[in-house]
């Protein structure tokens, strides 16, 4: 099993000033669990969507 991250090693803050938005949007996530007795397995997918970005032209 993967050890637990500590909180401080995974809060990070971005400063609004700081912020890009995403380039990828996430529209479709798929969970499923199968529950035993001694176990549980979850498998997980995600859709990536690369966002077009249209260039700003500077004059």
């Amino acid at each position: 099993m993967n050890k637990p991250k500590n909180q401080k090693d995974i809060s990070r803050y971005v400063k609004l000033e700081d912020y890009k938005v995403f380039d990828y949007e996430i529209p479709e996530i798929f969970l499923d669990f199968v529950i035993k007795k001694n176990a549980v397995n979850v498998t997980t997918k995600l859709k990536l969507v690369k966002k077009t970005r249209i260039p700003k032209i500077l004059f």
